[in-house]
């Protein structure tokens, strides 16, 4: 499994969050063009800018910014079986704890030391998953509102 994952256009996804499939130029679709297996587990906002493009999607809620924990659970829960397929080279985790943390304590609340701590365990344990195939992991994170 192989993944490089590029935005050339961030400030377009940034005001795609009203619902709209994008319809640019993306990595994404050019993958299920190509019939290729991709997964996604988290952020329900993904299915709708890629309505169609996943072969397996398991969205989650993702407004309700005083819910530190389920949406994490469920991509922890998902991700390692999404990774031991060995078909599927394009797998997408999208956990919202550490931002939902963010907006509703800041980033200097004890809560978001634990939520940064869980995601640092749990992209050790991804990183560490004993799996056949190659992983190259990217993680994209936009957390300015952690003290990080």
């Amino acid at each position: 499994m192989s993944c490089l994952f590029c935005i050339p256009q961030m400030p377009l996804y940034d005001s795609n969050f009203d619902g709209s499939a994008i319809t640019e130029d993306n990595i994404i679709t050019q993958l299920a063009t190509l019939k290729r297996d991709m997964r996604f587990v988290g952020d329900d906002t993904w299915i709708e800018l890629f309505p169609s493009q996943f072969t397996v999607a398991k969205p989650h809620p993702s407004f309700n910014v005083r819910d530190l924990d389920s949406n994490d659970i469920v991509v922890r829960q998902y991700l390692p079986q999404f990774l031991q397929e060995t078909k599927t080279q394009l797998v997408v985790g999208h956990e919202l704890g550490v931002d939902h943390c963010g907006h509703r304590f800041g980033p200097f609340h004890p809560a978001m030391t634990r939520k940064l701590n869980e995601v640092d365990e749990h992209v050790r344990k991804v990183q560490y998953q004993g799996t056949m195939l190659t992983i190259r992991l990217s993680m994209v994170a936009e957390y300015r509102l952690s003290a990080c």
